[in-house]
């Protein structure tokens, strides 16, 4: 957020495929939260997040986060493929 070319409203992709330690659940929620408290400085924007097909459980926390952010302005999405993002 503090690079000269940033705009508010700007989409985002994480790609945490190659990842391979799960956050909990209290940690998920501290990063939510700290998402939803600078709203007004990112959003309106989607947020991508692709993990690796052969890790449910992140796959799982992700999808956790996309609930614990519906009705923010960050829409937050869980993808198993990077090339489904374009499909």
């Amino acid at each position: 957020l503090t690079q000269p070319d940033y705009q508010r409203g700007f989409d985002f992709i994480d790609d945490f495929a190659v990842r391979i330690d799960v956050p909990s659940t209290s940690d998920l929620r501290n990063a939510v939260e700290f998402l939803i408290s600078r709203q007004e400085s990112i959003g309106p924007c989607r947020w991508a997040v692709v993990v690796h097909p052969q890790m449910p459980a992140m796959f799982g926390m992700i999808r956790m986060a996309e609930s614990l952010m519906a009705g923010s302005s960050i829409a937050l999405r869980a993808y198993a493929k990077l090339y489904s993002l374009v499909a």
